[in-house]
């Protein structure tokens, strides 16, 4: 069970990043990074769930070209379903600051 204020678990949660290129490009160069997932892929645009860190992942985009960027906040459905997703590893659940997981 997890504890904290939703202005906390919003701290915590990750960030939709969206880049737009001119060509289609692989997605796999973002998904190589911490702290990224890759929520989708298409007609050269790409969709990352971001809990790592920004530098990096704008790094890669600008390495390919992005023409456009995009970013909001996690919205709620999204910041409770990062405790329910099964495909994040251990060490990025423990990762998350400010939260208090009963025991």
């Amino acid at each position: 069970m997890v504890t904290d204020t939703v202005e906390g678990l919003r701290r915590a949660a990750p960030r939709t990043v969206s880049f737009t290129f001119r060509h289609g490009v692989d997605p796999a160069c973002f998904t190589t990074l911490d702290g990224v997932r890759l929520v989708s892929a298409a007609d050269g645009r790409v969709t990352l769930s971001l809990s790592g860190a920004l530098p990096p992942v704008l790094r890669t985009a600008a390495d390919l070209d992005a023409v456009e960027v995009t970013a909001h906040p996690a919205d709620l459905e999204e910041l409770f379903l990062t405790y329910y997703r099964t495909d994040r590893p251990v060490s990025e659940v423990d990762a998350i600051p400010e939260v208090h997981r009963a025991r």
